[in-house]
């Protein structure tokens, strides 16, 4: 893992035993992290390089005030999986990048391999939120299930996309 004042950078190739990420620092990028990660007040998760898997084996803890990042195209989008631990949202914020080409697949922003359900939601945002995307609308989805693909029955986080049907005028 490389830091810098304000960004850690983790890629394939690096493998970290716990951190924090304090106020003003930033941890992105791909690999796995084994052991638990902290993201505190004013702290950014931004998993993926901007796309890719980040994999946490441990706890997964979000500041109230920290932002979790998801930069997503055509092309694919980051996602946090996490594997023998717990995940806290703590009503930190959602932050969508989009980039230059519009995203229009659901997102499963967070793969929880824990055994327990995720704890907290994203700020503003309660099950079955809408948020919008560079004018692509998203539903927020707390207990979808990776596995089947679904909305619900599992403990993964889902931005699902509404496709709005296209009208023809005559």
């Amino acid at each position: 893992m490389e830091c810098y004042p304000i960004l850690c950078f983790l890629d394939a190739h690096y493998l970290v035993v716990s951190t924090t990420i304090v106020s003003g620092q930033t941890l992105k990028g791909t690999g796995s992290v084994t052991g638990n990660v902290t993201v505190a007040d004013g702290g950014i998760l931004a998993p993926g390089n901007p796309k890719g898997t980040l994999l946490v084996k441990g706890n997964v803890t979000l500041g109230a005030t920290s932002t979790f990042v998801v930069n997503c195209d055509s092309s694919g989008y980051g996602q946090l999986q996490v594997t023998n631990g717990v995940i806290n949202l703590a009503s930190a914020t959602l932050s969508v990048v989009q980039g230059s080409e519009i995203c229009s697949e659901n997102m499963w922003i967070i793969n929880n391999h824990g055994a327990s359900a995720i704890s907290g939601t994203f700020n503003g945002l309660p099950e079955d939120s809408v948020l919008k995307v560079n004018g692509q609308l998203f539903k927020i989805h707390y207990s979808a299930d990776f596995a089947s693909q679904a909305s619900t029955g599992g403990k993964d986080v889902c931005l699902k996309a509404i496709i709005m049907p296209r009208v023809k005028f005559y």
